[in-house]
């Protein structure tokens, strides 16, 4: 945004009335309860760097085809590959979770208290309906003590049962480069019971060649309040993709003469997969007496898997993952502050690996069969304790976690092994009174990531079997922040991290095998960085948020072939990224958002040989809610790059033949309405 723009902004806006007493969005940070915590608490409260996005609020006229819609505001968080549906969202929260070669990694996911991660840490999201979340939570930081191996920071969907009357729901929206989204959604009250069941359908043509996407997702979900004392609920969710085309990543001179270009060989060998899921989870809530609470939760997932990557040798992988899991926590409270928690939680994965060879897209002799599995038991606990002004937070937690792998091909001998890597995690952090609605806190925590199977299966020695020289990584953090409301109408969420972490977890390619991620370890890394939240209420109806994140992330000590990278950057990660959006909007009627997103320079690859340029995208979006007696009506609109920005939407980090780039489309647009009974 230029001076001369930012100043009209300012003249047009400054008739608005500057009070917060108009407006309830900024007296909310007194009473969010952080629902991802294990001692659930004001957001006011928390020793930790915590953002909230109420979701309902903003995606009136959001084109709901990636979380990057919703999270993109939030400082500490980047993400990329928006667009290539056969690989994911890959989101980094302060750098963890940046070397994912696919979905999510690194950072824990739940969704209604329903952990989505697999207990090795591989997180996937393409079964999540974005049309039925009502508000997230992310925490920025580490959060081992909570959720164990994995938990660079986390992310909480709560879906929307905050329905007391039956309704219908439906919307359909098309797009540029074949855009195609058909929406259900019905909630029924009975009683002391609700029930929500949500069907998609979405189909995108794609920018690139190679590029088609097709889902459907079906969600059921219920509550059910047994007495003034308990309850309980229950989440399914199913998914199928019946195929997701991946276009691969090019280089420099391929993705500037032809942008939607895709790499030949993802075209020959059809480099792409196809997904079936279903989820499974309950949790039970029962307050024994004012002090004692018991909570119990468990869950049960199958994911059938069939990717083609573009070589021929091992080129078809096919998966067949089970995982399942209990958790059950008990609280002591003695004030609205001072509570303990004790718990445990246990989960196990088994993932059934075959690989064939591709022949040019069709499935050829099998050269792989291994039986991987992930066996994990947490105990933790927490406490909260208020002092005067002050508020201090802490714990402990074990993990035993116990992987192994049983060789049924043994084509190079028999490769079947078990590793066991249990670890320790702790936290201590304070919270100090600044004034009622003005809070300072710091902490210091470790955190743990284990090797995932899937990267300790692509093992560069041998055909099957892990790879044994790939170690878990380990991270001490530290963070301090101030948050709260400094005026009536203007609330700030200021952070600062330091990180230090040993064996990273890096990827990389081989020549005979380009397209495929493997995985070592480098020796120290340190990531530090400053991050900024302010939400200025104009007026009742226009808001301005910005996010910003201005971090260093290098390695301290990495050895490859004898060259030392002390110093260099670690790759896909900019050093300063953020989002400025501002929205008008009524009550009932008009809403108008535009979000201008930026994102610094970043390295391709380790050696830091190879500069990404910096880029600046606008999207501009709208929409109209009409009322005709029980009916609501709302058309929306909406344009992404606004400015046609030529940028990169993905790199694949240290990628064979300097293929690191998948463009990002160009101006484009999509339309749709909602409307609901």
């Amino acid at each position: 945004m230029s001076v001369r723009n930012l100043l009209l902004f300012l003249i047009l806006t400054s008739y608005c009335k500057l009070t917060l007493a108009q407006n309830s969005k900024l007296q909310l940070i007194d009473t969010i309860v952080i629902q991802s915590s294990k001692l659930p608490t004001k957001i006011i409260d928390q020793v930790y760097a915590v953002s909230t996005i109420n979701v309902g609020e903003i995606s009136s006229a959001n084109q709901q085809v990636s979380l990057n819609e919703v999270i993109n505001i939030v400082p500490g968080v980047f993400a990329m590959n928006n667009n290539n549906y056969a690989q994911g969202l890959r989101i980094s929260i302060r750098g963890f979770g940046s070397r994912a070669a696919f979905g999510i990694r690194g950072i824990k996911l739940i969704v209604d208290g329903i952990p989505e991660t697999t207990p090795d840490g591989q997180g996937q999201l393409d079964n999540l309906d974005l049309l039925t979340i009502n508000r997230v939570e992310i925490i920025r930081g580490a959060s081992a003590l909570n959720y164990g191996n994995a938990s660079g920071g986390v992310i909480q969907f709560l879906t929307d049962t905050n329905f007391d009357k039956n309704y219908i729901k439906a919307g359909l929206t098309f797009g540029s480069f074949g855009m195609q989204q058909y929406h259900f959604n019905s909630g029924l009250v009975v009683g002391n019971s609700k029930y929500s069941i949500t069907g998609t359908h979405t189909n995108l043509g794609g920018y690139r060649i190679h590029n088609r996407y097709t889902s459907y997702k079906v969600n059921f979900k219920s509550t059910h309040t047994i007495n003034k004392k308990s309850s309980i609920n229950f989440i399914a969710n199913y998914l199928t993709t019946p195929h997701s085309e991946d276009p691969g990543a090019v280089n420099l001179a391929d993705a500037t003469n032809q942008r939607t270009s895709a790499r030949p060989q993802n075209i020959t060998y059809d480099a792409g997969e196809s997904i079936s899921h279903l989820k499974l989870g309950s949790n039970y809530l029962l307050q024994i007496n004012k002090k004692n609470a018991l909570s119990i939760n468990g869950y049960y997932t199958n994911r059938q898997y069939d990717g083609r990557l573009p070589f021929e040798t091992n080129g078809w992988s096919s998966l067949s993952r089970q995982y399942l899991g209990q958790g059950t926590k008990y609280t002591i409270t003695k004030s609205s502050i001072d509570a303990v928690v004790f718990g445990y939680e246990w989960a196990y994965q088994s993932d059934i690996r075959k690989r064939y060879d591709n022949q040019l897209g069709l499935k050829g002799q099998q050269t792989l069969d291994q039986v991987e599995s992930f066996n994990s038991v947490g105990l933790y606990t927490t406490f909260m304790h208020s002092w005067g002004n002050w508020i201090i937070n802490g714990g402990t937690r074990f993990d035993v976690n116990q992987l192994a792998n049983t060789d049924k091909w043994m084509i190079d001998g028999d490769q079947s092994g078990q590793i066991n890597l249990n670890k320790w995690s702790s936290s201590i952090g304070g919270n100090y009174s600044i004034k009622p609605t003005l809070r300072a806190y710091a902490n210091i925590s470790t955190s743990y990531e284990t090797p995932s199977l899937n990267e300790l299966s692509n093992n560069p020695i041998n055909i099957g079997g892990f790879n044994l020289n790939l170690e878990p990584q380990e991270s001490t953090n530290i963070e301090m922040g101030i948050r709260g409301v400094l005026a009536d109408n203007i609330s700030i969420d200021l952070a600062a991290f330091y990180c230090n972490t040993s064996s990273e977890i890096v990827p990389y390619e081989l020549s005979q095998f380009p397209g495929k991620s493997f995985y070592r370890n480098a020796g120290t890394s340190r990531r530090l960085g400053i991050e900024s939240s302010i939400l200025w209420q104009i007026c009742p109806t226009l808001s301005v948020k910005t996010g910003y994140t201005g971090g260093q992330y290098i390695y301290k000590s990495y050895l490859i072939d004898n060259i030392s990278l002390e110093g260099n950057s670690l790759p896909g990660l900019p050093n300063h990224h953020g989002s400025i959006a501002l929205t008008y909007q009524q009550p009932i009627g008009l809403m108008i958002s535009g979000n201008f997103n930026f994102s610094g320079s970043m390295y391709a690859e380790d050696g830091n040989l190879t500069t990404i340029k910096p880029y600046q995208i606008a999207n501009i979006k709208a929409s109209y809610e009409l009322k005709k007696g029980k009916l609501n009506f709302i058309p929306f609109l909406g344009v992404n790059n606004l400015f046609n920005t030529k940028y990169f939407d993905n790199i694949r980090i240290n990628a064979f033949g300097n293929r690191y780039y998948e463009t990002a489309a160009p101006t484009n647009i999509y339309a749709g309405i909602r409307f609901s009974y």
